[in-house]
């Protein structure tokens, strides 16, 4: 009976630990729009960062401008104060069929480290930005509005 225990035991917390481990489904499983600059308009927020979410109080925000092909990006992960980084970016499509944006920034502070290969998940208010070299995720949601306190309070310092 011991030995019924024991088994039941470890087979309940395998189990368990599967559970845990089940990531979201891959953005490439479901039905994806082209990615273009007015498919990419509009404020988003920031929901995970290699599959996690940011810590209660960050926050990264993202507006996309895109018939002017430029970003706005405001976030407090490497300060205390909203940072404010804007730029331009552009799109094309590789042989595969895929959409990789790169950009750079604006005051000269040159092109991104990396370019992306973006993902915008139907019916468009998710995308996925997958950095290409290391494959890391950033998951965007679309929202209404970045916060009116969150612009306002902003610096490009």
């Amino acid at each position: 009976m011991r030995l019924f225990n024991r088994l039941l035991q470890v087979v309940l917390l395998t189990a368990l630990l599967a559970t845990a481990c089940e990531k979201e489904p891959k953005a490439e499983s479901q039905p994806t729009l082209a990615t273009t600059y007015s498919t990419m308009t509009g404020d988003w927020q920031l929901t995970s960062w290699g599959g996690i979410e940011p810590m209660e109080g960050l926050y990264s925000y993202l507006r996309i401008e895109g018939s002017e092909r430029s970003f706005a990006i405001y976030d407090n992960l490497s300060t205390m104060y909203t940072h404010l980084t804007t730029g331009c970016f552009t799109i094309e499509q590789n042989d595969l069929g895929e959409y990789i944006v790169r950009g750079s920034y604006d005051y000269n502070l040159g092109d991104w480290n990396a370019d992306y290969r973006v993902v915008i998940l139907s019916p468009g208010d998710n995308m996925v930005w997958y950095r290409l070299g290391d494959n890391e995720e950033l998951h965007y949601t679309l929202i209404d509005a970045i916060p009116e306190e969150i612009i306002r309070d902003a610096r490009t310092e």
